[in-house]
C-alpha cells in the first residue's frame, strides 16, 4: 500500500478479513475493522545502510557494515527486504513498527502490488516469528553442568544443591 503521505506499508491482515463486496450487489461486509500494516522504507532510505553511507560505506569489517549486512539474513525476523517492481523502489519491511489503520482509511490508499505466493507467506511467518516469539532468560549451562558432575571434575561437594540456571558459575562459585 501507498499512504498520501507517500509512506510505503505492507497490509499483513489476511485478505480475507478484508475482502467486501462492491456497494452495486452482494451483501458479504469485511470481517476486520482494523487493516494491520507493516512499514516499509525504500531501501536506500534505512536508517542502518544510511548509517553505513554516513560512516563512508567502509568495506569489511565495520560496525556500520556488518549491521547493515544483517538486514539480508534469511533469519532476520525484524526485517524482509522486497525487490523493485515496476515504479516501486526496493523496499525494507520492519514488522517492528506496525500499526493498525481503519479498514475505511485504508481503502482510499493506493494498492500498488499484491506479492506471490510464496513471498506473501514468508512475509507473513517473518511477522508471527516477531510478535510471537518467546523470550526467555540466559541459561548458565555450565553451572549446571558444574553441579552434576557433567563437566569431567567430578560432582560438587553439595551432591543435592543444583543452584539456579540463573546464576552465573561465578556468583556460584562465590557463594
Amino acid at each position: 500500500m501507498h499512504d498520501p503521505q507517500d509512506g510505503w506499508w505492507l497490509v499483513l491482515t489476511p485478505a480475507c478479513d478484508i475482502y467486501e463486496d462492491l456497494p452495486s450487489g452482494g451483501n458479504r461486509a469485511a470481517k476486520a475493522e482494523y487493516v494491520r500494516l507493516a512499514k516499509a522504507v525504500p531501501l536506500s532510505e534505512a536508517p542502518l545502510i544510511a548509517r553505513w553511507i554516513e560512516a563512508g560505506s567502509p568495506t569489511k569489517g565495520s560496525r556500520e557494515r556488518n549491521a547493515a549486512l544483517e538486514m539480508f539474513r534469511d533469519n532476520n525476523a525484524r526485517y524482509r527486504i522486497l525487490p523493485k517492481y515496476l515504479d516501486i523502489p526496493d523496499l525494507l519491511v520492519d514488522f517492528e513498527i506496525v500499526q493498525s489503520v481503519p479498514s475505511a482509511e485504508v481503502r482510499s490508499w493506493a494498492r500498488v502490488a499484491t506479492p506471490d505466493s510464496p513471498f506473501a507467506e514468508a512475509m507473513l511467518t517473518s511477522h508471527g516469528h516477531m510478535v510471537a516469539r518467546i523470550g526467555t532468560p540466559v541459561v548458565d549451562y555450565e553451572n549446571i553442568k558444574q553441579s552434576l558432575g557433567l563437566d569431567g571434575k567430578g560432582k560438587t561437594t553439595d551432591q543435592n544443591s543444583v543452584p539456579s540456571p540463573r546464576t552465573t558459575t561465578k556468583d556460584a562459585q562465590q557463594s
